[in-house]
Parts: C-alpha cells; sequence; structure tokens
C-alpha cells in the first residue's frame, strides 16, 4: 500500500514495542509512542474525519484518569488513527474536518498517573471493515488494531524498539 498518499505530515520520531507487555499495566501495547514533552503541540499525520474525542473506552486505567483520545478516520481509506494522552484542541468536535499538519492537541502530563513512564503520545492505527461510527469505542464496532511500524517505517519514521 502507498502510505505517503495518506499520510502527508508524518512523527518525526517515535518509539514503541508493539505486541509486547506493558510492565505497569500487565496489557498488550498496541501501537507505537512517541516521546513527547507535555504541553508540546500534536499535528495529525493524516487528513480525515474526526469520529471520537474523550476518554477511552477501552483501558480501565484511563478511566478517571482525565487521559483522552482523538480518534481521526483517513480520507480514501479504511484506517482510523488513534491519539491517546493528548489535550484535544478546542476546535476539534465529533465530525470536524482535519487537514494533514493541522494542530489536534497538546500532550498531557502522565507522571501523575503512571510511574516510570516517559511522557509520551501513544498512536495506533485501526482497520475499520466499515466507515467507523462517530462516537462509539472502535474495537466495539468490528476494527482491528494494526501493527503500525511498518507504516511510519514506510515514511521513513525511525520506530526503535524498547527492550
Amino acid at each position: 500500500m502507498n502510505w505517503r498518499r495518506y499520510f502527508a505530515c508524518p512523527i518525526v520520531a517515535a518509539f514503541a514495542f508493539f505486541g509486547g507487555t506493558s510492565l505497569a499495566h500487565d496489557v498488550r501495547h498496541e501501537g507505537v509512542d512517541d516521546l513527547s514533552a507535555p504541553g508540546r503541540v500534536v499535528r495529525s499525520t493524516i487528513s480525515g474525519t474526526v469520529t471520537y474525542l474523550g476518554i477511552g473506552f477501552d483501558r480501565a486505567a484511563a478511566r478517571g484518569s482525565g487521559f483522552r483520545d482523538v480518534e481521526i478516520s483517513v480520507d480514501g481509506a479504511p484506517y482510523v488513527l488513534r491519539w491517546r494522552y493528548l489535550e484535544p484542541h478546542p476546535s476539534l468536535s465529533i465530525g470536524a474536518r482535519v487537514d494533514a499538519g493541522m494542530t489536534i492537541g497538546r500532550v498531557q502530563e502522565l507522571g501523575g498517573r503512571y510511574i516510570d513512564i516517559e511522557n509520551h503520545v501513544h498512536i495506533e492505527l485501526w482497520l475499520c471493515a466499515n466507515a467507523p461510527l462517530p462516537g462509539l469505542p472502535l474495537s466495539w464496532q468490528g476494527c482491528t488494531v494494526q501493527n503500525p511500524k511498518p507504516v511510519f517505517e514506510a515514511l521513513g519514521v525511525t520506530v526503535r524498539i524498547r527492550q
């Protein structure tokens, strides 16, 4: 697949252990972590439509934490990107149009909730057989999480695997 067609503004650097187990939570890690200072502006790597804003549905650890998600459906492809641990930009709303390079939020501080985890934005790539319904969790809609590492590497983004 020609990922450059969909990702016009790739991530500068990332670090990940997709499929590994998080030592802090004993859950499978299903994304790429972009190490980032709290407050840093996060820009969309894709053009698409906002399908979800809010607290993560599928992580018990996120409940009550104030950690937020932004999900954007990729234009012309059956994919959704989810950014976790960022405060959404006030201009975003479900159904809003987002262009690649547009500010979608700021990195949240993780130190108050997680011990020994560096601040980062967690990014997931989801494959959806049908267009996702706005406001509902992707996992409830038959969407499946994909390893984003090959996509980012095809764009020239270095993804280091944490040992």
